[in-house]
């Protein structure tokens, strides 16, 4: 009896769902733009999900590193206000003095190469490798000839087969004699030099871009009285959030243009 009981409730249900699926598909048979509407608007909806997941997962593994390379993790960034681009260098120099030791400039920007091809650039305190265990510094350790300059500019093998470049090979950029090494632990597609070298490619004028912090105890309140109104604070965590607006407001004005008439 049960079996039975249950099997009759089984037959409406299975009914049910193919009444729904018959209206649905004899609904779109007479509206076929409507079901390329749905069909397209699925597949985009699947791509920015999938491209939502890539951005988070690639932020949350973008500042285990420092820009330097150093080991470890980055909690903060001080950054420009709205509507600026660069920091004063002074703000970086009060920092340290108040005690945020972790505190390391990064001036970044976009210099011309081989042939008018641009690539983008990150300027770093290369001091930082005398004392920490970082990856050029191993990578000199290993190769006695690699040579250490704050006219060097350290790219990856794949910049380097992009732009035909050779171990050590000499290049004048922007008026500025650089070096190019190799560096097989650099990975992407932005090269690495001093934060001098690169102030002088981008005429910054001793300004940098923002200001990393490797610090989950610190205290915030400290580091927004030293910035004041110079610039903002901002915790690492969010920058999955930024760059995952930023990604979703870009398609979905993508795709308020395609269906627009």
């Amino acid at each position: 009896m049960v079996k039975h009981s249950q099997l009759n409730m089984a037959l409406p249900t299975a009914l049910e769902i193919r009444l729904i699926l018959g209206v649905f598909f004899q609904f779109y048979r007479r509206h076929l733009w409507l079901f390329f509407l749905f069909v397209l608007g699925l597949s985009l909806g699947s791509a920015l999900l999938g491209a939502i997941q890539g951005l988070n997962q690639e932020a949350s593994n973008r500042y285990h590193q420092t820009s330097a390379l150093i080991n470890n993790p980055i909690s903060h960034f001080v950054r420009p206000i709205h509507g600026s681009k660069t920091l004063e260098a002074t703000i970086w120099q009060t920092l340290r003095k108040a005690g945020v030791r972790s505190a390391e400039p990064v001036a970044e920007g976009v210099v011309t190469v081989v042939e008018g091809q641009k690539v983008r650039i990150k300027g770093v305190n290369t001091l930082q490798w005398l004392g920490k265990g970082s990856q050029p510094d191993r990578q000199q350790n290993q190769n006695p000839s690699m040579q250490f300059g704050f006219n060097t500019i350290y790219i990856s093998n794949a910049l380097a087969e992009r732009f035909s470049l050779k171990q050590y090979q000499s290049m004048q950029i922007a008026g500025v004699d650089c070096v190019f090494v190799v560096l097989p632990g650099l990975s992407g597609n932005t090269a690495l030099a001093d934060i001098a070298l690169v102030d002088r490619l981008l005429h910054l004028e001793g300004k940098i871009s923002y200001i990393e912090i490797s610090d989950f105890h610190l205290n915030s309140a400290q580091v927004n009285a030293i910035i004041a109104n110079k610039a903002r604070l901002q915790s690492a965590e969010a920058q999955s959030f930024d760059s995952l607006s930023q990604a979703f407001f870009f398609n979905l004005k993508a795709l308020a243009r395609l269906l627009s008439p």
